[in-house]
């Protein structure tokens, strides 16, 4: 941070400011979710676990009164996933991103597969601090790229 005028400022790519630490919380709550329940909780139960009133959360009383204290997912792609469909959702995920990878990497792959490659790198980057998949748009977006890798597969 840069103090200008008396006020401290977060510099644009500060890890330390800006949601970083509402993050870390959110990442906690969800850790602790997957320890109490290390098959998942399902399907969107990620906002039922973290409200205070649930006789379940885990949330931590910083975020109790902010905006987060709603927040829908964990703001983190692996561990949504996994508090949503389990370990074996997330293998199954991770064997259809590596089939994806190992296809789309190919030397003869046309310059589209290079485009899809990369929006699917830079949505992956998206989602270690934001939500990527549970989305229908996202979602819809995540299966056109594998199709694309699948597209002219021998």
């Amino acid at each position: 941070a840069v103090v200008l005028g008396g006020r401290a400022l977060s510099l644009r790519g500060d890890v330390r400011g800006g949601s970083t630490p509402v993050r870390l919380l959110l990442w906690e709550e969800a850790l602790g979710y997957i320890r109490l329940h290390p098959l998942g909780i399902g399907l969107d139960q990620f906002v039922t676990y973290h409200d205070p009133k649930s006789g379940l959360s885990l949330i931590d009383p910083a975020l109790i009164g902010s905006s987060e204290q709603f927040a829908a997912h964990p703001h983190n792609l692996l561990l949504d996933i996994w508090l949503r469909l389990g370990p074996l959702g997330l293998l199954a995920f991770g064997w259809l991103l590596s089939r994806f990878f190992r296809s789309a990497t190919r030397p003869e792959r046309a310059p589209l597969l290079l485009g899809a490659l990369a929006t699917m790198v830079a949505a992956l980057a998206h989602g270690l601090v934001d939500n990527f998949y549970f989305v229908s748009d996202l979602a819809i977006v995540f299966w056109l790229l594998i199709a694309l890798g699948e597209s002219d597969r021998a």
